[in-house]
């Protein structure tokens, strides 16, 4: 799980929120009359009949408009509390039921906002600046033209949890693999709430097995060994295996006497008291790439695993 820096400004949050006010107000599925023209005042007041009570959902002397749009654009710190308190609630009620089939059958995603060319999905990913799944830091969700490439998962489901249905802060950008995979289950750790992927951080590492194979492993804490099963994280880095093997087969063709063969090759004219020597941290540059002392490895595919494989493989040189 990597952590999702909320760049959503003022301007892009208020498009969202009219966008989808005006979707809930219009008739859903007007030829099989299932559903009255929405109403946010009758929806608000459903809603207070199964969300938890406190200023911080839903204020008492504010409209039913302000609640509405503070349901839409609920911080996920708040998102969160609110469904640890619901849990086990009903939700059949049919303004509620709406918030779903607006995000379905009125397409959310495929919308644009006012004033934009691109449709609400790649709209979205590019504010955010993401490039790559923060589910499994493999699969790239770059825009491809006018075609999606990246889905929205619901961080926590629509058929459970339908009030949240359209709401910014539940709607993760992900990959095709991670989101069929992920389906309705509901993850544990938050990718827009920092403290609780840093609480619960992924860390890669490697086995050797009796058959001189080698096997990727991942450890995490018990929530966050509840998310990557959902999404059946170690069946996916299973197969690169294979990128472990080919660190471990360079590390031992850039052994110390190479090293020093390089230093030597690459150091500079002059008095042997100021000549200028690689560093080991300049050579594994050139061995392994930036990749392995980039801080922020949101958007570098596999970043995680790679910088994690090599700190593994750094402990076993003797010097």
């Amino acid at each position: 799980m990597m952590y999702i820096e909320d760049l959503y400004t003022e301007k892009t949050k208020e498009k969202y929120y009219e966008l989808v006010k005006a979707f809930f107000l219009k008739s859903l599925i007007r030829q099989r009359k299932l559903f009255e023209s929405g109403n946010i005042e009758k929806l608000i007041n459903e809603l207070r009949e199964v969300v938890p009570k406190g200023e911080e959902y839903f204020s008492v002397s504010a409209t039913s408009e302000e609640n509405f749009k503070k349901l839409i654009l609920l911080p996920p710190e708040a998102m969160k509390k609110m469904v640890q308190r619901a849990n086990g609630v009903d939700c059949t009620k049919k303004n509620i039921k709406k918030l779903k089939l607006v995000y379905i059958h009125q397409d959310i995603m495929g919308k644009k906002l006012k004033g934009e060319e691109e449709n609400i999905n790649r709209f979205l990913i590019n504010e955010l600046g993401l490039t790559v799944c923060p589910y499994c830091n493999r699969n790239y969700i770059n825009n491809r033209g006018d075609k999606f490439s990246a889905q929205m998962d619901h961080f926590y489901s629509k058929d459970e949890y339908p009030w949240l249905a359209v709401s910014l802060y539940n709607l993760i950008p992900s990959c095709g693999a991670c989101n069929r995979i992920k389906w309705t289950a509901n993850f544990n750790i938050h990718p827009f709430i920092k403290s609780d992927v840093e609480e619960n951080e992924v860390a890669f590492s490697y086995q050797l097995t009796t058959s001189d194979e080698v096997k990727v492993t991942i450890s995490t804490t018990d929530k966050g060994k509840g998310d990557i099963d959902a999404i059946k994280l170690e069946e996916a880095y299973s197969v690169h295996s294979i990128d472990v093997k080919n660190m471990l087969s360079r590390e031992v063709r850039y052994s110390n006497k190479y090293r020093e063969e390089l230093r030597k090759l690459l150091q500079i004219d002059g008095d042997i008291d100021t000549q200028l020597s690689l560093t080991d941290d300049e050579i594994d540059r050139m061995i392994y790439g930036d990749v392995i002392f980039d801080e922020d490895m949101t958007n570098v595919s596999l970043g995680k695993f790679r910088k994690d494989i090599y700190q593994e493989i750094k402990k076993l040189r003797n010097y």
